[in-house]
């Protein structure tokens, strides 16, 4: 798909457990977290609906 970020495979659960996601039945779940330059986690999205959440990350980005 020519993306220009990597993409993350998380097959141990490792980044979840690191990152507190829960993990269901092998799955986890839906989560954003958007990191600043300096790696600081500035905005949680739990349990996104991908329907909407782009918008919701455009006008989090617009805002810092």
């Amino acid at each position: 798909h020519q993306l220009p970020f990597s993409l993350l495979a998380d097959e141990a659960g490792a980044i979840a457990a690191a990152y507190g996601v829960a993990v269901m039945a092998g799955y986890a779940a839906r989560t954003t977290f958007i990191i600043d330059a300096d790696g600081v986690i500035r905005r949680v999205f739990e349990n996104v609906d991908p329907a909407v959440h782009v918008d919701e990350v455009l006008a989090t980005l617009a805002e810092l």
